[in-house]
């Protein structure tokens, strides 16, 4: 089975000069140099998932040495120009050139060659933690593809292969790649390294023509609104800041970074806001969860999962890419601003496993304080009380009801020390901390209660259950 990637850009442009190249020549690299994206992956692998092995992911990477063909959408080219003062002439003039398509149009990249299972698992995994491709504001979402004959079909194009030219492409590209066998030393050579060595391009690498389709302007119509194949589920946002927030603002910060979400859409999003257009609230829980996190062994929150059931739109990824801070408004809040960068896009079974999302586990237990909805009856018993409630928010999600319900002390400050409602929204609601136990495993994220959207109400699975 050769090897398939599928890469999209939501924003609808890809940004890269070729290797070589002036930016003010105004020339964008198309397709995508392989030797770019075998950077890529190696980056990915070493700040996001270094726990891969080593020689899986060296394997793979040769395996991806080989120059693979694409399958192109439709495309043109475009430019911005940026002018900034000069002290010697007034000002300059830079040119910011790109590819532009459809928004989330995708790319196909085909190697003729078979891998190993764990070398494709290991390549899965990495497409999911690629937040970019080419220069930073090039967000890219990448997926391993698996029917990739089907897909060629349905777009009725001919593959782009290394140094063929046929009637119905245009002049070719020449591009970057790797020589055989990759020398991953050259690979990780840093441009400065390669220049003061007073080479041109990289060793370890070569120059390949590609044959190109004849350019086609894109379409300007607005991305549609049913869900998409291959469409992400979360966005992984990363905080930065002299104060980050602690745990115990894990509702305020939520609440912030849907606020900053909804500024940047401009418009209406049911998904992002969990209303509809006349501002009745959604129900099913389908909607956009904001779950602040922190580092193992950390109380400071560095990072917002937003999890979103039904899938973000590319125009809903544009806007949380846009997010660039958080303002908490008030000193007495223990923080002012946050700087936000999104980093990861992908779907819940990769980027939420430490919630549960890829292996079902039967106990779990409150990370964050469950907060019911409705208020303890006088006949109640304490335990019949959240036994009820808690059944009845499985049953909202589709869950299974039936579990024991045992309440639990938190790991560090008490459960009271969290934020126990949005800024401005009334009273604290009253919280507690829970251990479920399920017959049968069950798969997370699991969020109840009260507050579930906004970081409370968060259980993590138990190691070994």
């Amino acid at each position: 089975m050769p090897i398939v990637l599928e890469l999209r850009f939501p924003w609808g442009r890809y940004h890269a000069t070729p290797w070589g190249r002036a930016v003010n020549e105004a020339t964008p690299e198309w397709p995508p140099s392989p030797w770019r994206l075998l950077r890529a992956l190696y980056a990915t692998w070493r700040w996001r998932l270094p726990e891969l092995g080593a020689p899986v992911v060296e394997g793979l990477l040769a395996d991806l040495a080989t120059p693979p063909s694409f399958l192109l959408p439709r495309y043109g080219e475009a430019h911005t120009r940026h002018y900034y003062p000069d002290i010697r002439d007034g000002k300059d003039k830079v040119f910011d050139t790109f590819v532009a398509m459809d928004r989330g149009a995708a790319i196909l990249v085909r190697w003729e060659r078979e891998t190993t299972g764990e070398r494709r698992g290991a390549l899965a995994a990495l497409c999911t933690r690629l937040s970019y491709l080419g220069r930073a504001e090039s967000i890219c979402q990448a997926r391993l593809v698996e029917a990739e004959a089907e897909a060629a079909a349905e777009r009725g194009r001919a593959w782009s292969a290394p140094a063929e030219i046929s009637d119905h492409l245009r002049p070719a590209n020449r591009i970057l790649v790797a020589e055989e066998p990759l020398d991953l030393d050259a690979l990780t050579q840093t441009t400065v390294a390669i220049r003061s060595s007073g080479r041109r391009y990289p060793r370890g690498s070569r120059l390949v023509d590609y044959a190109l389709p004849s350019r086609e302007i894109p379409s300007t119509a607005a991305p549609r609104r049913s869900r998409a194949p291959g469409r992400p589920t979360v966005a992984w946002l990363a905080l930065e800041g002299p104060v980050l927030p602690s745990v115990g603002e894990t509702v305020l910060v939520a609440d912030l970074a849907r606020k900053a979400a909804l500024s940047r859409h401009g418009t209406t999003s049911p998904t992002l806001a969990g209303k509809d257009e006349s501002g009745t609230p959604l129900h099913g829980h389908r909607h956009a969860h904001y779950l602040p996190r922190t580092r193992a062994g950390s109380r400071l929150l560095d990072s917002v999962a937003i999890w979103a059931p039904t899938g973000l739109t590319p125009r809903e990824v544009e806007a949380l890419a846009r997010i660039r801070h958080l303002f908490g408004g008030h000193p007495d809040l223990g923080f002012v601003e946050v700087r936000v960068a999104l980093e990861s896009l992908g779907d819940e079974s990769n980027l939420l496993r430490e919630l549960g999302a890829s292996s079902p586990a039967r106990t779990w237990r409150s990370s964050t304080p469950f907060a019911p909805y409705r208020h303890r009856k006088a006949r109640q018993s304490e335990a019949e009380f959240l036994t009820e409630e808690v059944a009845r928010e499985l049953g909202a999600r589709g869950l299974p009801q039936e579990c024991r319900v045992t309440k639990v002390a938190p790991e560090h400050e008490g459960w009271l020390s969290y934020r126990r409602q949005r800024p401005n929204k009334g009273p604290d609601l009253p919280v507690v901390g829970l251990e479920l136990s399920f017959e049968e495993p069950v798969r997370g994220p699991i969020a109840l209660g009260a507050l579930s959207h906004f970081g409370l109400g968060l259980f993590l699975p138990v190691d070994g259950s």
